[in-house]
Formats: C-alpha cells, sequence, structure tokens
C-alpha cells in the first residue's frame, strides 16, 4: 500500500521506473525449494555457504540454516546471476522528485 501511495505522487518516468526497480528486486532473489518442496525467495547476499552432504544445506550470515532440492551448484549460478543483475537495475533519475 504504501509503494503505491509513494507511486502515486511521482511523474509518470519516475513511476514507471520505480515499478521496473520494484520488479527487478523481486526477480533478482535466489528462488528455492526446501526438502519437503515448499518455495521460498532467499537474498543471495545473506549466503556464508553452501554444503553437499549429500542434501544441499544453505547456511546464511544470520547462522540460519536450509535444506533445499537445488544442488550447490544451481544455487552458485542463481547468487552469480542475482549479482550481476543487481548491477543492471536502473536508478532513479535526479530529477525525480514529489
Amino acid at each position: 500500500m504504501l509503494y503505491l501511495r509513494i507511486i502515486g505522487k511521482m511523474s509518470r518516468v519516475c513511476r514507471l521506473t520505480a515499478v521496473v526497480v520494484h520488479r527487478s528486486a523481486v526477480l533478482n532473489m535466489i528462488k528455492l525449494t526446501r526438502i519437503d518442496g515448499e518455495a521460498f525467495i532467499l537474498n543471495a547476499e545473506l549466503i556464508r555457504y553452501v554444503e553437499n552432504r549429500p542434501d544441499t544445506f544453505v547456511t546464511l550470515t544470520t547462522g540460519e540454516r536450509f535444506i533445499v532440492r537445488e544442488t550447490m551448484d544451481e544455487i552458485v549460478d542463481r547468487a552469480i546471476g542475482y549479482q550481476q543483475q543487481k548491477q543492471l537495475l536502473p536508478t532513479m533519475s535526479p530529477h525525480c522528485g514529489s
């Protein structure tokens, strides 16, 4: 709701940029699947390390640990893709304002 209120006050160009940034931020997160089949979205910047033993364990910087269905290589590829796409997000132009 707050997001929509803020967008309503922006010019059309700024609004379109904000929508692209918002959608890209969601797409840049890593989608993983817990061992029980439940899908979840993970911020790749929180990954501390990934282990194969034989299930794949993802340990976060917070100490939280997940067992996932994806392989270690799939997670690494997604994390690399996340970092690459993160650099391509458009920035708000300085003339965007209230």
